[in-house]
């Protein structure tokens, strides 16, 4: 029980700074501190390029298994179509996302 009465009172605490401040959100005052500052566009287009030709590699892999299991009859036809979809729409965003870091400036 304590532990409810202490997040209650941080929560009313903030909305009481969100009433002071106008009822709107604000900025922090010290934009220093946040650790994200030094994020750039460039480097964010960077890490969701890691990210999906991580994904692209893993729907390739993906899509071989389901064209084996579909030669060897495991697996519904519907499944390969499936497989497919799910690859070209990672290629597609790995390739946007490529194009996207390169056109950014340095």
């Amino acid at each position: 029980m304590p532990i409810r009465c202490r997040l209650r009172r941080e929560i009313s605490s903030n909305h009481l700074d969100l009433v002071r401040a106008g009822g709107r959100p604000t900025l922090a005052p010290n934009a220093g501190s946040i650790h994200t500052a030094a994020m750039s566009l460039k480097n964010a287009a960077f890490l969701a390029l890691i990210g999906t030709l991580l994904l692209t590699i893993l729907l390739t892999v993906d899509f071989i298994k389901t064209v084996s299991g579909v030669l060897n009859d495991v697996v519904a036809a519907m499944e390969l179509l499936r497989s497919l979809v799910y690859l070209l729409a990672s290629l597609s965003m790995t390739v946007f996302l490529y194009v996207f870091n390169r056109a950014q400036s340095r």
